[in-house]
């Protein structure tokens, strides 16, 4: 018979697993998510607190994602993941890697 200290052990370390692969699994889709066009000038390095924070390669490309499509992206985003997750998207300008073509 097992212990409750352990079915809890086992419980919370499934929570701090799934926690941990939220960011990775949002990384590896965002460029199939948000598309080719996007993804040139985006990378996202960062996801807390229901929070996803992405380097955006320049100013113009900040001011349209967060003016015009953040709101698309968050809810492509959620519906990918199957989970409402996402409750917010920040943008930063940043340098990011290119992406060979």
């Amino acid at each position: 018979m097992e212990h409750i200290k352990d079915i809890l052990f086992n419980v919370v370390d499934a929570i701090e697993q799934k926690k941990e692969d939220t960011p990775s699994k949002i990384f590896s889709m965002w460029e199939s998510v948000v598309g080719e066009k996007i993804a040139r000038h985006t990378k996202p390095y960062r996801f807390k607190r229901n929070k996803l924070y992405v380097t955006v390669d320049e100013a113009t490309w900040a001011y349209e994602l967060s003016q015009k499509y953040k709101r698309n992206l968050i809810d492509k985003l959620n519906k990918e993941l199957a989970k409402n997750l996402i409750h917010d998207i920040y943008f930063r300008i940043g340098e990011i890697n290119i992406r060979n073509s």
